[in-house]
């Protein structure tokens, strides 16, 4: 569903780009020519995220980048998913998503860290990407073209004078080739493109054009999952794969340890044997849980980046309404 990844070939056998984070289905064969290298070897591609090797999970596992490049950043995904796939249609995806003003200072604080951003800090780099986001604006919204009508009298000046509110007003009735266009616009130089891709609303419209039915998805939302009990989440999930929850309230103690332990380990208590260690030996500690404290961003920019992503969740609200009653409530949607 994604563009290939470059590889580097040493030996014969090949390795990902340094950089090059996110594995994705088709390898190039970029440096694994010449008249002095063997050609690689058939790469072992291992799902995104530290998953397992497809072919040790079953013959039928999809290797897909599970990443907001996916779902909102690829205008290509929806498409090469259907034709790559022979029952595309019967796929289930579960989005989660966060409040667009904390996912865009992660993604620009993670790539300065990563060192893919060299803006001087994570101010600089969103104001330069919302200056993008603006230019995306106005392929799907030219200001010139509410001017006019404007001054012709058919329509009132000051609500077209907000580029995100014209924006998310054509993005809504927009024909599947300018959603494309701008879809392709707020990829452009992802994975910088903090701000553009926290336009979730965009995302939304480009699968459901695309054919996926809106019961192929289940939408989460971040804090809400984190306030969520485990037996809740796991109950939400398995309702939405068809799958049993009744044992779920029954769990043994030492599951139930590894699952909700922190940092790997049990939460319950016990001698050698007990759930607690049972837990901290089923459950290997994983860094992604943990979260980070962001410095809060300068009234002169949250204040800009707040105005930009309002109208977009105002249409994101629209478009889930009726069909993710597990977004009800969330405060930046409502």
């Amino acid at each position: 569903a994604c563009s290939r990844f470059p590889l580097e070939c040493f030996g014969g056998i090949p390795h990902v780009k340094p950089g090059c984070a996110l594995v994705r289905p088709l390898p190039s064969t970029r440096g694994c020519r010449g008249p002095q290298r063997a050609p690689c070897q058939r790469p072992r591609i291992r799902m995104s995220h530290a998953w397992p090797l497809a072919t040790e999970t079953s013959p039928n596992a999809l290797t897909i980048d599970p990443s907001i490049n996916t779902f909102l950043s690829m205008p290509s995904a929806p498409e090469q998913l259907q034709r790559h796939h022979p029952r595309a249609s019967a796929l289930r995806f579960v989005v989660l998503l966060r409040e667009p003003l904390a996912r865009s200072m992660s993604s620009a604080r993670m790539m300065r860290e990563w060192g893919w951003d060299k803006h001087a800090n994570v101010s600089s780099a969103l104001l330069d990407d919302l200056a993008r986001l603006g230019g995306c604006a106005e392929l799907v919204a030219p200001a010139s073209k509410f001017t006019r009508l404007a001054l012709d009298g058919s329509s009132g000046l000051e609500g077209h004078r907000n580029p995100w509110r014209r924006a998310a007003d054509e993005l809504a009735k927009a024909s599947d080739r300018s959603l494309r266009r701008f879809r392709e616009c707020l990829a452009h130089k992802a994975p910088l493109n903090h701000v553009r891709g926290s336009v979730y609303a965009a995302g939304v419209l480009g699968w459901l054009s695309a054919g996926f039915a809106p019961s192929a998805f289940l939408w989460l939302e971040t804090e809400s999952v984190r306030a969520m009990g485990a037996y809740k989440l796991l109950a939400v999930l398995a309702k939405f794969a068809g799958l049993p929850t009744e044992h779920l309230r029954t769990l043994p103690e030492n599951i139930r340890a590894a699952c909700e332990g922190s940092n790997g380990g049990g939460a319950g208590t016990g001698g050698a044997h007990g759930p607690a260690r049972l837990g901290r030996r089923l459950a290997s500690p994983d860094s992604r849980r943990q979260t980070h404290a962001m410095r809060a961003l300068p009234p002169e920019v949250a204040r800009p980046l707040q105005d930009a992503f309002r109208p977009f969740n105002e249409l994101l609200r629209t478009l889930v309404a009726d069909i993710a009653p597990t977004l009800h409530g969330v405060p930046w949607l409502s």
